[in-house]
């Protein structure tokens, strides 16, 4: 999404972007819908797409369904390199980070909820990203990581709503070659706020959200169309004659879509000091917005 010279969009974990649907502007703050896989991975990323700010920072804050994550400041450095922001996870200890993923859920009773302050239904299934020039100047290095408080969701009507939520992941291993440090900004702009509403791509159709392709008759197969025909012939040839047909011969299985940590490529594997792990000082205590990965 694109609003007031700012640029951001999410990705999955091989940096494929994630389409966006009904794009528009509420109360100055840039909304779209995009389709959310329970278990898959994603990463936010941000850019200027015009006039930079010469030697500034440009911060973001993330807010996933209601509850603030640690922060990060793309660098003057690299804002000047033509490199995007990106965040990907949160560190939880040296080595040790929790990866942003599409999860399920977890719905309690009222008086089971994990927290005493459950997110208002407005902020459910939302990513709201908050973006900010700002200078850095006092840093020092820190020693203890910010610990993200967990939160209990209501129980609703699952045939309105889904039970797809944006949340950190299993602890997985982090290379990061810059220690933590604590930060002190000055905002010098107003926030510019980016808000992605998500649901499964079922989900989007049924409301209309993402609009039902239309299939004419004799119209030419698509690609995924002749390899998917191609692939049941070669099924067809090798079962045996008098094999019966079975829905694991149809379907076989599949891997999971959340894959090994390994397989990650993080981008804070480079060596930039600029964007290492930063804590927002001076900030009021009962904001959860500190650290900056």
């Amino acid at each position: 999404m694109l609003h007031q010279s700012l640029s951001v969009w999410l990705t999955d974990q091989n940096g494929l972007k994630l389409e966006e649907y009904g794009p528009r502007i509420v109360d100055d703050a840039a909304e779209c819908w995009i389709p959310s896989d329970e278990g898959s991975r994603f990463r936010i990323k941000w850019t200027p797409s015009g006039d930079t700010q010469h030697k500034l920072g440009l911060r973001c804050d993330v807010r996933l369904d209601g509850t603030d994550i640690t922060s990060r400041v793309l660098s003057a450095k690299n804002i000047a390199a033509g490199l995007p922001g990106e965040k990907d996870g949160m560190s939880v200890a040296p080595g040790v980070k929790r990866p942003l993923v599409f999860g399920c859920r977890p719905l309690m009773d009222q008086d089971e909820l994990a927290s005493p302050h459950p997110p208002v239904s407005e902020e459910l299934a939302t990513i709201r990203v908050k973006l900010t020039w700002v200078r850095c100047t006092q840093t020092k290095r820190l020693h203890k990581y910010y610990e993200l408080k967990l939160r209990g969701f209501p129980k609703r009507d699952t045939k309105k709503e889904h039970t797809i939520t944006a949340m950190l992941g299993d602890p997985i291993p982090s290379v990061r070659i810059s220690p933590m440090r604590a930060i002190k900004t000055h905002d010098l702009s107003s926030p510019v706020v980016f808000v992605f509403r998500y649901g499964p791509r079922d989900w989007l159709k049924a409301q209309g959200i993402i609009p039902n392709e239309l299939v004419f008759e004799g119209a030419d197969p698509t690609p995924n169309e002749l390899q998917s025909s191609c692939d049941e012939k070669k099924a067809e040839q090798k079962r045996e004659p008098n094999s019966p047909l079975t829905i694991k011969s149809l379907h076989p299985s599949e891997k999971s879509s959340l894959a090994d940590p390994s397989d990650v490529i993080d981008i804070d594997d480079l060596e930039s000091d600029s964007d290492s792990d930063i804590v927002i000082l001076g900030e009021p205590t009962k904001k959860a917005v500190n650290l900056v990965l």
